[in-house]
Formats: structure tokens, sequence, C-alpha cells
């Protein structure tokens, strides 16, 4: 327990149970969430990889749906259009942030940018497959 929080004493019955607040969404008394999918693990759901990989601009705009509601075809389109002047990273350096900010998952802009510059197709697999395993 960090020293900021004070444990809520909670009686039922003849026990006593202490119960502390969580950090953040998606986290535990231990800290923030951590990505409980990797960066490459690609391989443990070929369907997201192959449409990662292959329609990148329809997996940004599940992605993009999925966490912010509405409908994935105006993301879709939009992914698709950035994608021929080569601005489509800032959008899904700002979609990976949001989806770390509604998970409670440590990290930065900067880094969400060069997951993005580097391989986008296994950011948007994982962005994916994390999305999938927290929303059920």
């Amino acid at each position: 327990m960090q020293e900021n929080q004070m444990p809520v004493k909670i009686t039922i019955g003849a026990e006593n149970k202490k119960i502390v607040p969580s950090q953040s969404a998606g986290g535990d008394a231990k800290g923030p969430a951590e990505w409980q999918e990797s960066l490459c693990g690609c391989f443990s759901d070929i369907g997201s990889c192959c449409i990662s990989c292959c329609f990148p601009c329809f997996q940004y705009g599940e992605n993009k749906s999925r966490v912010d509601g509405g409908g994935s075809f105006g993301p879709c389109c939009m992914y698709l259009l950035t994608s021929f002047i080569g601005v489509h990273t800032c959008l899904g350096c700002m979609t990976r942030g949001r989806i770390r900010e509604k998970y409670g998952i440590p990290g930065s802009a900067p880094v969400d940018c060069l997951c993005h510059c580097c391989c986008p197709c296994c950011a948007l697999a994982q962005e994916a497959r994390e999305i999938k395993k927290r929303q059920g």
C-alpha cells in the first residue's frame, strides 16, 4: 500500500476487511495496469495480425470505434486518406494514447509515436488484441 492511500475498514458480520482504492482505471492497488498483450505477439491472434498487415485502415477503424464508440467507417477512411501523405502515424499515436488512458496503461506520446512509426501493423494488432482481451 502506498503512503498516500488510506485503507477503508469494512465490517461484515464478525470479519474486518481492509480495502485500498485503485490507483487508476484498469489498475489495482499495486499500481497502473500494463499492456496485457505484447507488441510482437501477433501470432496469438492471427486474424488481427492479418487484418493489421493487409488492411491497416480497417483495423484502425475497428480499434477506434471500440475505444471511443461510434462507427468504424469514418476513422477507416481518415486513416486511408492520411496514409497517402504519410501522417497516418499521427492518428495511430492518438488512438494508442486513448487506449492507454482508458485502461490505465502507463506510457507516453513519444513511445506511442515510435511504435506507430517503426511498426504500425504490430502496433495496430497489439491494440486490437488488448481491446478484445479487456472488453471480452
